[in-house]
């Protein structure tokens, strides 16, 4: 991305809140515009970080769906689907977690039941999650997509749709004024599993890694959108 770019998305991020007024009854109301998080750096550039793949990357990866064997009993992808049954996934979790409560154990296995019910929180989240799934994935084939910074400037579409969108929320001064932005958001997101599932069955890390990061900056629209929406109705 050219020193240009980079001032147009800084700008854009900088830019000051004007107000707005909506209507309701007999009376407008000032309504704050909302500011982007600071936890959601939608335009903060990635950097595409490569590290050397580890047994204990893949062990720990493995494990993740080792904690769900009915759920997930085929294994992470190639040999099992990138899609998981989140109701099954769910139910599966909640058993285990009922199963390995530390207040149902003696006194001597608290501290082992404890570190096994953080274990199975931590599978759940990632796995649920199709962002972290993808992004752990991807780590098991020794790539790291998940660092704030990595880079997309290769991919000049998901920049020019990822700024069209930030600077839709921006603009917006009333609730309605995101619907198109939030359907077509959507779309890309559903979209975006969908490819990230014929990848990973395909074995192909190269379109994996490009579609992970691509859902990376689906997922901030739809956070931002969000904010944007909790913060004008507070």
């Amino acid at each position: 991305m050219s020193p240009r770019s980079l001032l147009v998305l800084k700008a854009a991020s900088r830019a000051t809140p004007r107000p707005r007024l909506v209507n309701g009854g007999q009376c407008s109301l000032p309504l704050r515009r909302p500011h982007l998080l600071p936890s959601i750096p939608l335009f903060q550039k990635p950097k595409l970080n490569f590290s050397s793949s580890s047994d204990g990357a893949k062990a720990s990866t493995t494990l993740l769906y080792n904690h769900f064997p009915k759920t997930l009993a085929s294994g992470p992808p190639p040999s099992g689907p990138f899609e998981i049954d989140l109701a099954a996934l769910r139910r599966e979790f909640l058993r285990l977690q009922a199963a390995h409560h530390p207040d149902k154990q003696p006194p001597d296995r608290k501290a082992a039941a404890e570190a096994m019910s953080s274990d199975i929180n931590h599978a759940y989240r990632t796995l649920a999650d199709p962002l972290l799934r993808a992004q752990y994935l991807l780590r098991l084939r020794g790539i790291d997509v998940t660092d704030d910074r990595n880079n997309a400037d290769d991919d000049a579409e998901l920049m020019e749709i990822a700024l069209e969108a930030y600077e839709a929320v921006d603009a917006a001064t009333e609730p309605a004024h995101l619907e198109d932005v939030r359907t077509e958001n959507d779309r890309r997101l559903s979209a975006c599993e969908r490819d990230l599932q014929t990848a990973f069955a395909n074995d192909d890390a190269a379109a994996a890694k490009r579609l992970a990061v691509r859902l990376l900056y689906w997922v901030r629209i739809r956070e931002k959108i969000e904010a944007w929406e909790s913060e004008a109705l507070s």
